[in-house]
């Protein structure tokens, strides 16, 4: 039976458009609310011409969408944009722009020349590196930060093998002149090769307060000789002094 046929039979009961869900088969009249895009095997791909067509349940949508033509229910304030996930959905995601972390990269370089192999490196960014048992220089080898955040990584490249190294950030409270002696995190890692980086990568585990003062530690097995190094901050400009 055509769906012309159920129009004109069914006249009396329902008055304008038929929108049941129509299910059509390889012989089946297409009726003008309807355009046929292939036929074959008993599935008919279905383009839309009214505001909602179904098949087997679905909606079917076919032809060039345009952005006023996509929804976002649920999503107001115009913050937000669709991303596509890579698994066959979409998602709605905020805006960049919008979060108040932002990365902060240190850098700086010394020659190893103690023999106290554990050392705070110098952040101040000077070729002065010191024993973390010292109480003086602490402006050239600390750092305060303006925010609260964490340490991401810190990547090293030394001139000579270092070996079995141990990375550390060091942190002290207000009324503290230098960074605590005794790391809050640390990481190891083997540094078997010369003239190599190597990512010490820590995490927001690593955290600190805005204000206190901060000191990285570096305690390689072999003596390092000259040595550059990176630091990654991560700050969070909504919580600082």
């Amino acid at each position: 039976m055509s769906i012309s046929s159920i129009k004109k039979a069914l006249k009396n009961v329902f008055q304008g458009k038929l929108k049941n869900i129509v299910s059509l088969a390889d012989d089946s009249p297409i009726d003008n609310h309807l355009k046929c895009l292939k036929i074959g095997d008993g599935h008919t791909p279905l383009e839309l011409s009214e505001d909602e067509v179904c098949y087997k349940g679905k909606e079917i949508v076919a032809g060039d969408i345009e952005g006023t033509g996509i929804k976002s229910t649920g999503e107001t304030g115009g913050t937000k944009f669709l991303r596509e996930d890579g698994d066959g959905t979409c998602s709605w995601q905020t805006a960049g722009g919008s979060s108040t972390t932002f990365r902060w990269l240190l850098k700086g370089g010394f020659n190893a020349g103690y023999d106290d192999n554990q050392i705070f490196i110098p952040l101040g960014g000077r070729e002065l590196e010191r024993p973390i048992t010292q109480t003086s220089m602490n402006e050239h080898l600390a750092f305060v930060p303006p925010y609260d955040g964490y340490i991401n990584q810190v990547v090293f490249r030394s001139e000579e093998a270092c070996g079995s190294t141990v990375v550390g950030l060091h942190r002290s409270a207000t009324g503290t002149e230098i960074p605590n002696q005794t790391a809050s995190n640390t990481v190891t890692v083997d540094m078997t090769t010369d003239d190599t980086p190597y990512k010490f990568a820590f995490g927001a585990s690593a955290s600190f307060n805005a204000g206190e003062i901060l000191g990285i530690s570096m305690n390689p097995t072999n003596d390092p000789n000259d040595t550059v190094f990176t630091v990654e901050f991560i700050l969070d400009s909504s919580s600082g002094l």
